[in-house]
C-alpha cells in the first residue's frame, strides 16, 4: 500500500511538470486496410523532452517496437531524433535547444508494419507561454468626510451681534441733541413766596 501511493505521488509529480502539445495537425497515412494507432504526445518542460505512448486505435492495447522520428521544419526539413516503442508502447525522444528553436514547428512520425502511419505536427510553445500580466492601477487614497471650517468675515469689518441681542434705534437725520428738561410748574410760585417774605420781615423793622 504504501509503495502504490509513493508511486502515485511520483506520478503526479511527473504530471504537473509536463503539458500538452499544441497540435496543428493530426492524419494516418499508408495502407488503409492496416489498424489505425492512437499517439499520445506529453512534453517535459522541465527537461525538454517528448514522452510518447503509442497504442492500437481498436483494442487499446500498446503497440511495441513502433518507429518514433522526430523532424524539425523551421528552415529544412530534418531528422533530429529516432526511437522505438517499449513493451508498453512508450518511448522518450531527448530535445534540445534554445526560445527560438523549440517554439518552430516539429513533426512526429510513428511506424508499424500492422498499423498505418501517424503524422503529428505540433509546437513546444505551451512550455513557454507567460500569463498575461495583470493591470495594476496605483493605490487610491480613502475617501475623508471632513467638514469646511466656517466662513470667516473679511478684514475690518464689524461682525453681526448676536440674533438675541438688540441695539437701541438712532432716529434718522445722524446726531441729534437731546433737548433740556422743561421748568418745573412750581418754581413761579415758589419765587413769589420767597419775595412775599422778604416784604413782611423788612416791613416789622
Amino acid at each position: 500500500m504504501r509503495t502504490l501511493l509513493l508511486l502515485l505521488l511520483l506520478g503526479s509529480l511527473v504530471m504537473a511538470f509536463s503539458v500538452k502539445p499544441d497540435y496543428i495537425e493530426i492524419k494516418d497515412t499508408g495502407n488503409p486496410g492496416l489498424a489505425k494507432m492512437n499517439v499520445g504526445i506529453a512534453i517535459d518542460c522541465e527537461d525538454r523532452s517528448l514522452a510518447i505512448d503509442v497504442t492500437d486505435n481498436s483494442t487499446g492495447e500498446p503497440v511495441e517496437n513502433a518507429r518514433t522520428d522526430l523532424f524539425y521544419t523551421q528552415y529544412a526539413y530534418q531528422l533530429i531524433s529516432t526511437g522505438k516503442t517499449d513493451s508498453n508502447g512508450e518511448e522518450t525522444l531527448a530535445v534540445v535547444g534554445n526560445l527560438n528553436y523549440l517554439t518552430a514547428l516539429f513533426i512526429l512520425h510513428a511506424e508499424n508494419p500492422q498499423h498505418m502511419t501517424k503524422e503529428i505536427e505540433f509546437t513546444y510553445e505551451k512550455c513557454f507561454e507567460q500569463p498575461p500580466p495583470e493591470e495594476t492601477q496605483p493605490p487610491q487614497p480613502p475617501e475623508q468626510n471632513v467638514t469646511p471650517p466656517p466662513p470667516q468675515p473679511p478684514e475690518n469689518q464689524t461682525p453681526p451681534p448676536p440674533a438675541n441681542q438688540t441695539q437701541p434705534s438712532q432716529p434718522p437725520g445722524g446726531n441729534v441733541t437731546p433737548p433740556e428738561p422743561a421748568a418745573s410748574p412750581q418754581a413761579p410760585c415758589l419765587t413769589a413766596f420767597v419775595l412775599l417774605l422778604s416784604l413782611v420781615f423788612f416791613a416789622k423793622k
